[in-house]
């Protein structure tokens, strides 16, 4: 029986280097032992096309060394993927962020709409965005990341409507975060400990047109919403003049940090509360480890 051939393109690695939400999906599936039991039994391979020069797979799967993306010639990236696809053989092409060749069936995990949703003239405007707009058109398996990604899939793109295009994979938490929390479930508040309370922002603060409305929290610092509270943003993007100094007359410091799966548990379970303002696709990884 012929083994069917498998490639992800592990592009988002290489766009997105600082640690996000998709980025510990990703590593989590294909890294996973599951993943390579489940696929031998249906008689697939897998093969991890790096362009970010790092192996996501932690050593589960053949990994091909592939040119970076440049967003500048998106069309060029696509001739070659359809030689990788022809040369190989490919029987399916997965790509974690967008990238997609026209000889091969594609799969899609398709995490939001926020382009279509709030970017609109975006989409006309920037190459990047056409690109992601045009696999979304190429593609024909799609599996969304929630009940309302799927929704407005099926709006924006109606080819995408079909039964097999139905399943939702929601956000998990990561294997090693379980683990950690399992193995002590006692001590970790009293560890989490600091001196002032703090409330807590995760991930991006900002996005297209500002959608993740994390301004808010800053807004309500600097009215003297949050007396004596302290913010801490994990991740996302470096602060700015005006966020670093929001609610100084009130008591309020602003640090960011970038923390590992150990200290994030501290912090969460150390926080006042987790902060999520966003008016779209609010519900993510940040909620379900909180």
């Amino acid at each position: 029986m012929k083994t069917s051939r498998i490639f992800i393109d592990d592009v988002f690695f290489q766009l997105e280097t600082s640690p996000s939400g998709i980025a510990r999906l990703w590593k989590e599936a294909v890294s996973s032992p599951y993943l390579k039991h489940r696929l031998a039994e249906q008689g697939m391979s897998l093969t991890i096309l790096s362009r970010s020069g790092i192996d996501i797979s932690e050593g589960q799967f053949d990994t091909i060394r592939f040119p970076t993306f440049d967003y500048g010639f998106p069309a060029l990236d696509t001739l070659v993927l359809d030689d990788l696809c022809v040369n190989e053989g490919v029987d399916l092409f997965v790509s974690t962020y967008y990238t997609f060749p026209t000889v091969a069936p594609t799969w899609t995990w398709c995490y939001d709409l926020i382009p279509e949703v709030k970017g609109g003239s975006y989409l006309d405007q920037e190459i990047g965005w056409q690109h992601r707009s045009l696999s979304l058109y190429n593609c024909e398996n799609f599996i969304s990341i929630s009940k309302s990604t799927k929704k407005d899939l099926f709006h924006h793109y109606p080819h995408s409507r079909s039964e097999r295009n139905d399943e939702v994979a929601y956000p998990w938490v990561s294997r090693s975060m379980v683990q950690r929390i399992s193995q002590n479930p006692g001590n970790r508040r009293s560890s989490a400990r600091r001196e002032k309370p703090y409330i807590l922002l995760v991930g991006s603060r900002h996005q297209l047109d500002g959608y993740k409305n994390g301004i808010k929290v800053f807004d309500a610092a600097n009215h003297g919403a949050l007396p004596d509270i302290d913010i801490i943003c994990v991740g996302g993007e470096i602060l700015t003049e005006e966020e670093s100094s929001a609610g100084i007359n009130f008591g309020v410091e602003v640090k960011r940090v970038v923390a590992n799966d150990p200290e994030l548990i501290n912090l969460y379970t150390g926080a006042l509360a987790l902060m999520v303002l966003s008016t779209y696709e609010g519900f993510g990884i940040p909620v379900i480890e909180a």
